[in-house]
């Protein structure tokens, strides 16, 4: 731009120095002279309008119609960018794209070839941020295999009528294959809102919630799993109470070994309860030791927290 104002100045300079010159000259060698100048300055005249009708044409062209108020804006074809231009606008299309992917994709539009982890519910007035096992996905009830699969845990978290199931979730290998399900659902999950038991919410300090649960937290647990042995004392932190139960499951000739941890904590004042269930067959390694999902549930419940207080 700087440029380009330059060159004009130099050719309208240039003319006057010329018109000067003829002018002198003329002066110098007589009428004839005279005559013959003022032919001269008169073409370099209509010489210079010309010019000068060309920077205005071309100057209003680099400016385009504004707002009565706003600042003029120099308008740059895409065809004139400058190498720092055009590195810019590559620059802000990636971005564009990076936060477009960083958005949290929706449950109908989910892939279930991808590890889904994260779920977004909102109860009592409160929008809490749901996170599963490493391995594990949440289900998704939109899709017609999977709904089969949360209904079956749907109807033993809420047998008794006291809690809502929020979500549940499954191997994520074993998701939509229900063929693997034949001998029961694979190692899965679910967390469930514990009103009526407890109420929508509670006003409870955690570490008081969890006192009033542990009083009497192993008999409610081991009557959610009457066919597996409870551990004998419960595990407790500053997190959650639980209790561990061990067993075999399914009908004779097709029974499974199964370790199961019952978990209950607050998460804003919002009463929980996790359950984590693991099985295999007889011929395949045994599952997780109660230590081992008590360790787990402690970081299940340790994550809900984190993700929400």
């Amino acid at each position: 731009m700087k440029s380009f104002w330059t060159a004009a100045l130099l050719l309208f300079v240039t003319a006057g120095v010329f018109f000067w010159a003829q002018s002198t000259r003329a002066q110098s060698e007589g009428p004839g002279a005279l005559a013959a100048a003022a032919a001269a300055n008169t073409a370099t005249s209509t010489t210079t309008q010309m010019i000068a009708h060309g920077i205005s044409s071309v100057a209003s062209k680099m400016y385009l119609p504004k707002e009565p108020g706003a600042p003029s804006t120099p308008a740059v074809p895409s065809a004139t960018k400058t190498p720092a231009q055009k590195a810019a606008s590559a620059l802000s299309q990636v971005s564009a794209a990076v936060k477009e992917a960083e958005q949290p994709i929706p449950v109908q539009s989910w892939d279930p070839d991808d590890s889904r982890r994260t779920l977004f519910v909102e109860i009592a007035r409160k929008k809490l941020t749901l996170e599963a096992p490493l391995g594990m996905c949440f289900i998704d009830r939109t899709i017609p295999v999977q709904e089969t699969a949360y209904n079956m845990m749907a109807s033993e978290a809420e047998r008794n009528d006291d809690q809502v199931m929020l979500a549940a979730f499954m191997a994520c290998s074993g998701l939509n294959d229900p063929d693997s399900w034949s001998n029961g659902l694979p190692d899965s999950g679910y967390i469930t809102w514990l009103n009526p038991a407890v109420g929508r919410t509670t006003p409870m300090s955690r570490q008081d919630y969890l006192d009033m649960r542990e009083a009497h937290f192993k008999h409610y647990a081991e009557n959610r799993a009457l066919s597996l042995t409870p551990d004998k004392k419960l595990h407790r932190t500053a997190d959650n109470v639980s209790l561990g139960l061990t067993g075999k499951e399914g009908d004779v000739g097709l029974s499974r070994q199964g370790t199961m941890v019952i978990s209950t904590t607050t998460v804003g004042h919002v009463p929980l309860e996790i359950t984590l269930h693991y099985v295999t067959d007889d011929f395949e390694a045994v599952p997780p030791t109660i230590e081992e999902l008590y360790a787990e549930m402690d970081k299940l419940v340790a994550q809900q927290i984190a993700l929400n207080e």
